[in-house]
């Protein structure tokens, strides 16, 4: 009922009051409000940028991965191929936190004996 009755009484003050008015903008008065507005909106802008994870290459190169000598190849080939590198996929996202133990056990990864 409280929130038909928040309802009714935004309707009745549009109805009332607000039809056919458009919203009122301040326009910008002069150049030093808008360099205002344009450094406060760029310094919004750089503090949200801070707020997502680090960005990372979704694909690591790590190790090698030798391939098994085949069973009942001449052992006298010719010189072996190189091994190719073990590729690894991750996450694109960085979640490690920057404060990490030098035993790298963190956040859930603790565990206590309490």
């Amino acid at each position: 009922t409280l929130s038909s009755a928040a309802c009714l009484s935004i309707a009745w003050g549009y109805l009332r009051h607000g039809r056919f008015q458009g919203p009122r903008i301040v326009s910008a008065a002069g150049p030093g409000r808008r360099a205002a507005g344009l450094a406060l909106q760029s310094l919004g802008l750089v503090g949200f940028a801070q707020l997502p994870p680090k960005l990372q290459i979704p694909v690591a190169l790590g190790g090698t991965a030798a391939a098994p000598p085949i069973a009942g190849a001449a052992s006298a080939a010719a010189t072996p191929a190189p091994p190719a590198p073990k590729i690894r996929a991750r996450c694109p996202i960085d979640f490690t936190p920057a404060d990490v133990p030098s035993d790298g056990v963190y956040g859930l990864k603790r565990v206590t004996r309490h």
